[in-house]
């Protein structure tokens, strides 16, 4: 029954690795791309010194580093099993949800817009990061806001922290050249972000790591392929100029030695693409792990910056920068810290297995399924029922439509007692895409439920189950207590016969 404390430390650590990795690959990446559109690698023999590469120049090679990279290693982990597939012409093809779809499609927009960021003149490695960390951070409690995510005050420490970082590195930054061009593609990035982010805490984080593998590989399937065909077409027509420049990209410049660096780009940032969104992925809410994400790239760009000034006479490290890295680099210790004594305290919130049960309005076949199945479980562990909610599995419930402030029904209570089973403490409630993550199992009264929980959230079909309680739902408001009685015995069969269906090892 109990995760061994083992890998409830790896889960609980992981996003730290992560961290660590995206720094790595973020920091050649940055430093890469700021080298080249400057003409800091540029030697005799190839593109005159006088002339700077511009971004648009240097994509196609950097993109076509990504789209090797990125299927490459998602090939090597095996994870390509777990695409989405649907019958097409009577063939099973692979095809990836339109959730995964648009977001994909926002991923390929991110992926664009971060490299040219820094290949704009005037605009400095920390200065772009900056820029763009802004507007991401300043998304992460909203998202969490709207999709009912919880935030533990040491998310919103660090966040505070992230957000004091730029806040002084922009007062004391020197002046750069903010241009229309650079604006534009500050406001892409950011509204490429805003599109992402909703459909992953939608869509993904969720308890099940199949759900957020399925997520990150029809999403970069959908990328890589976004990223390849989206440009060329516009080199092919030479669309503006914008195409003329994506034309020599894809001609001219492919058959110089740049050429070299600029696919060594696109393979660090495919590794660091990785990385990166395995941290979004994480199960915490958005506002913990976007500034775990955004402090590791910062801090990677202050190492860049510190590697263009000291052997590619680029610009130096100014006193907004040191500070900077003391503030990032305070934020992640604290988060760490607090995050690690969270983990400690609360271990179980890691591997807590969680059954959700669902009826229309939470007020009767719902909540007494909770209260029959967490007896079952209190007596399986031989636990007190107030220590059963930190243990590692807990029933919960909730509806799919109800009014506000309903109590669990009078007669629901009546018959729980009766059956020997306390009574919970207990308010209606609304299910909400947080409750569908955490749940391991969801298991609604009625078919008809099950459909319509399917319909709302797809992605999570294979862990919803119908217990077959097929009782009217008006039946229970009107019936005497022998009735609600007979519900309470049907549900101690069906969520016996359940269990076992579902996991033995839950068995007595």
């Amino acid at each position: 029954m109990k995760a061994s404390p083992t890998s409830e430390r790896k889960l609980a650590t992981a996003i730290w690795w992560l961290a660590l990795g995206y720094f790595v690959f973020y920091i050649p990446y940055s430093a890469l791309v700021k080298a080249l559109s400057s003409g800091l690698l540029q030697e005799p023999g190839m593109i005159s010194p006088a002339t700077n590469v511009s971004g648009l120049e240097i994509l196609p090679a950097v993109l076509i580093g990504t789209v090797i990279t990125m299927p490459v290693i998602l090939f090597s982990l095996g994870w390509y099993r777990y695409m989405g597939r649907a019958r097409l012409f009577g063939y099973n093809v692979p095809l990836p949800s339109p959730w995964a779809a648009c977001s994909g499609i926002a991923f390929s927009i991110i992926i664009v817009t971060t490299t040219l960021a820094y290949t704009f003149q005037g605009v400095s490695i920390i200065f772009a990061l900056l820029l763009m960390r802004g507007g991401v951070l300043i998304m992460s409690p909203l998202i969490d806001r709207f999709f009912s995510r919880p935030v533990n005050w040491y998310s919103w420490l660090g966040f505070g922290f992230s957000i004091l970082t730029l806040a002084i590195s922009i007062i004391l930054l020197p002046d750069y050249t903010v241009t229309g061009l650079v604006l534009l593609n500050l406001c892409a990035y950011l509204l490429a972000y805003m599109i992402r982010l909703q459909f992953m805490t939608r869509c993904a984080k969720d308890i099940d790591a199949a759900v957020n593998r399925r997520f990150f590989v029809e999403e970069t399937s959908v990328a890589m392929l976004a990223l390849i065909l989206i440009p060329g077409l516009i080199a092919l027509f030479q669309i503006g100029r914008s195409g003329a420049a994506l034309h020599t990209g894809f001609t001219t410049f492919l058959t110089t030695e740049l050429v070299w660096p600029a696919l060594i780009i696109g393979i660090f940032y495919g590794c660091l693409a990785i990385f990166g969104s395995l941290i979004y992925l994480n199960r915490r809410e958005n506002t913990f792990v976007i500034p775990v994400n955004r402090c590791s790239s910062l801090l990677s760009g202050v190492v860049a910056s510190a590697i263009l000034y000291t052997w590619f006479s680029g610009d130096p490290i100014n006193i907004a920068q040191l500070l900077g890295l003391v503030l990032i680099v305070a934020a992640l210790v604290l988060m760490s810290f607090f995050d690690t004594l969270h983990y400690r305290k609360n271990g179980n919130w890691f591997h807590q297995r969680i059954f959700l049960f669902i009826c229309d309005h939470n007020r009767v076949r719902s909540p007494m399924a909770s209260a029959i199945c967490n007896d079952h479980f209190a007596r399986l562990l031989g636990l007190p029922a107030d220590q059963l909610p930190r243990s590692v599995i807990v029933a919960k419930s909730a509806g799919l439509n109800l009014p506000e402030n309903l109590k669990i029904h009078d007669a629901a209570n009546a018959a729980l007692k009766t059956l020997g089973i306390e009574s919970p403490a207990h308010q209606a409630r609304i299910v909400n895409s947080y409750d569908i993550h955490r749940s391991e199992r969801i298991l609604c009264m009625t078919a008809d439920q099950k459909q319509q929980l399917i319909k709302r959230y797809p992605w999570a079909a294979t862990k919803i189950n119908s217990l077959g309680i097929e009782t009217d739902a008006h039946g229970p408001e009107s019936s005497a207590d022998d009735r609600f009685i007979e519900i309470g015995n049907s549900l101690q069969r069906k969520i016996a016969a359940s269990i076992r269906s579902l996991d033995p090892g839950l068995s007595m």
